[in-house]
């Protein structure tokens, strides 16, 4: 059997953030997808808010998609997937910005110094964390 889904981890980028379901860009791979011929089907475990969670969530708590929080982080949405990994054709993945925080990466005290380890802590060392469980799950899927 071929793999057939196309799986979304991530945060508020692959949620779709405040879009209809249809201008979400992993419904427009999915139908750019079809229109090549390989159908899947989308299951969006993504959600506004989520950090990549190296080091656990902020909360455990989960809420509807569009309202920002970090449960499940980005490592548990991979981990808590319950489906056949290997019925996973391509996912769709990203993390790191919620884990810096946005009102850090504005703030003008802020040094570069402060933010160049938050860089290299967040979307580095523990993306690559992600990474790696993610190849590890999903023999198939080309993420």
């Amino acid at each position: 059997m071929d793999a057939s889904k196309l799986v979304v981890f991530g945060d508020s980028v692959n949620w779709g953030q405040g879009l209809l379901a249809a201008h979400k860009f992993s419904t427009l791979v999915s139908n750019g997808l079809a229109a090549n011929g390989t159908n899947l089907t989308v299951e969006m475990l993504a959600h506004s808010g989520a950090t990549i969670g190296a080091r656990g969530p902020a909360t455990t708590t989960k809420i509807d998609g569009e309202v920002p929080g970090s449960y499940p982080t980005v490592m548990e949405q991979v981990a808590l997937y319950d489906d056949d990994p290997s019925d996973v054709a391509m996912i769709i993945l990203n993390g790191g910005i919620n884990d810096i925080d946005i009102r850090v990466i504005l703030n003008p005290l802020t040094t570069e110094a402060d933010l160049r380890h938050d860089i290299q802590q967040f979307c580095h060392l523990d993306m690559v964390t992600l990474l790696t469980q993610v190849v590890a799950g999903f023999p198939v899927a080309k993420p």
